[in-house]
């Protein structure tokens, strides 16, 4: 029996202990759930903060939202527009900046950018708001001549990263994204990252590589295997030269990778070369000095990682054995040079839960599977808030500003809209002292308050001032206490809802609403030259504005211009920027 009763004891004992273990992991995450969510909750009470101060706090995902876009005009529903949460786009459309944001004279939320290239990416996020998450829509395109204006556009917004990873075909996710701009950022060579060789795209050639890949500079490669292993590596020069100041092999994720690695260059090691059958990591073409070698003829690689590259702590036959095997995919992206972001902070990405073995497999896996799902929401949370506290810089420097700074330009018939600050961006050019207030001339004339502005009592004071309407009309104005947005805003259903029923008077007061505009309309500064060339100069202005104020990583080249208008180009450009303004735009 004192057996029978030890025996007992003792597995009270363990069961009491492993009832107590489980008691203290839970606690422990549910503490950790707790403080994250706490942070979620002071976060949400600063942008509520942040949206009383500055813009609207009830602004509505189903709001449909219209946007003056360099003078095209663009509805767009407001859930569309802040889809990729935590980017520049979003904050701009999330209701926290709106009584900051620029207008044109109607009202209209501004954006000084090209209309085309604003209107591509909003038909991209139409199209992603619509589209599964496994089958992104194709990134939003524009003719050759404006694909850069494109890219900087993206990257303005925010977005670039996004739009870049649903083009890769390695289906890395966007945590392995931000791990790789971090290893960037690290090595100080951050910036856009554009993909200009695709195993999948263009073929598994030697050639093709040798043809996309001869005339970029900085890039990195990320490969694939046939067991889901995603590695590869990035040097700092081109693969046509062999010295690259920094360089670096790193795996992902995969088989044999259970959290991201970095093998760094040893120090005085040659970083790479472009043998006879692709990029070669290391000194030399030869297999003892190869660390990681990619055979594009064949699509096969070796990882055969310490003769120029750190080796990693742990051994790992992946990296280690010399022996050539398959990759099914293969990318490489040209890492435009940065002279800094506004959003210089290193992102941050999950960590990966410890391995729990405490108890029985199921309830070791559900645990664990709890605590790498708090890790993914305090990683996602911590990126948000380096989103937003970037906020109102992005937005004083790119979206605030006055309506009366909003220029409204015909070029020969055709119109676009532009900041004044952005005309006058070459303080040394003619166009720039064309639209300086001693000139010109601005758009309210200084005279008027926007109409969309007007207070309830300046609507009663028009209305009252109008000889044809009678005092019980002005008097149901009184009463709605109606703002100049909500004057504008009227029609024959709103006026017959404010309770005027004569026919007549709701069609004489649309008839002086319509005056009224017409009187406060803006006026329309003319430029008598080609608006292709003259197009071409603004976006240029736009550009260098953005890459001024940090919102872009890389100077703009200078303005590509059709053959057959090149000479034409150059004499506005003489014109607007004369003797050495024009090396502004040429160089």
């Amino acid at each position: 029996m004192e057996e029978i009763k030890a025996a007992k004891q003792r597995l009270k004992f363990y069961r009491d202990q492993l009832e107590l273990d489980y008691q203290l992991e839970i606690r422990a995450l549910e503490e950790a759930e707790s403080r994250v969510l706490k942070r979620i909750e002071s976060f949400d009470a600063k942008k509520k903060e942040t949206a009383d101060a500055n813009g609207r706090s009830d602004a509505t995902k189903d709001e449909l939202l219209e946007i003056n876009a360099g003078g095209n005009i663009i509805f767009a529903r407001r859930s569309v527009l802040t889809q990729i949460e935590g980017s520049r786009l979003g904050a701009i459309f999330s209701g926290r900046w709106d009584n900051r944001l620029q207008r044109d004279n109607k009202g209209r939320i501004f954006l000084d950018v090209n209309a085309t290239c604003f209107q591509a990416i909003v038909d991209y996020l139409n199209d992603r708001n619509i589209s599964p998450p496994d089958h992104p829509p194709d990134p939003p395109s524009v003719d050759v001549e404006n694909e850069e204006i494109l890219a900087r556009l993206l990257e303005i917004f925010g977005i670039h990263d996004i739009i870049m990873e649903s083009q890769s075909k390695v289906t890395i996710d966007r945590n392995d994204w931000m791990v790789i701009r971090n290893w960037l950022k690290q090595e100080k060579s951050n910036g856009i990252m554009k993909l200009v060789y695709s195993s999948t795209l263009n073929g598994c050639s030697l050639a093709t590589f040798q043809e996309k890949c001869r005339s970029i500079g900085p890039n990195i490669i990320i490969a694939k295997d046939a067991e889901g292993n995603i590695f590869g590596g990035y040097t700092s020069c081109s693969w046509w030269q062999t010295h690259a100041d920094k360089a670096f092999l790193f795996a992902l994720r995969g088989n044999y990778v259970v959290s991201p690695l970095k093998f760094d260059l040893k120090a005085g090691r040659q970083s790479h070369i472009n043998t006879s059958s692709g990029p070669s990591f290391g000194s030399t073409g030869q297999y003892v000095n190869t660390d990681l070698r990619f055979n594009l003829n064949n699509s096969t690689f070796l990882f055969c990682i310490g003769a120029n590259y750190e080796v990693p702590l742990m051994t790992n036959p992946f990296f280690t054995n010399g022996t050539y095997r398959n990759y099914s995919q293969l990318e490489v992206y040209e890492v435009l040079p940065s002279r800094g972001r506004a959003d210089e902070k290193l992102f941050v990405f999950p960590q990966t839960a410890l391995k729990i073995t405490k108890f029985t497999p199921p309830i070791n896996e559900a645990i664990q599977s709890r605590w790498q799902a708090m890790y993914n929401v305090d990683a996602s949370q911590s990126n948000l808030e380096i989103s937003f506290a970037n906020e109102e810089e992005m937005i004083a420097s790119f979206a605030a500003g006055e309506n009366k700074d909003t220029v409204l330009l015909s070029l020969s018939g055709t119109d676009i809209a532009v900041k004044r600050s952005t005309l006058q961006f070459c303080e040394e050019s003619t166009l720039a002292r064309q639209f300086d207030d001693k000139i010109w001339k601005n758009q309210t004339g200084g005279k008027h308050t926007p109409i969309f502005k007007w207070t309830a009592k300046e609507v009663i004071s028009w209305i009252d001032r109008n000889d044809d309407i009678d005092d019980e009309v002005v008097q149901r104005f009184r009463e709605n206490v109606l703002k100049g947005a909500e004057l504008l805003a009227l029609g024959k259903e709103g006026l017959a809802d404010l309770g005027i029923k004569r026919k007549g008077t709701i069609y004489l007061i649309i008839n002086e609403i319509k005056k009224l505009e017409a009187k406060h309309e803006s006026p329309v500064t003319f430029i008598e030259h080609s608006p292709y060339c003259f197009g071409k100069i603004v976006d240029y202005l736009r550009l260098k504005s953005a890459f001024c104020n940090g919102l872009i990583s890389v100077d703009p080249p200078r303005p590509t211009v059709r053959q057959s208008e090149k000479q034409r180009f150059r004499r506005i450009v003489d014109y607007y920027f004369p003797g050495d303004s024009s090396k502004f735009i040429f160089g």
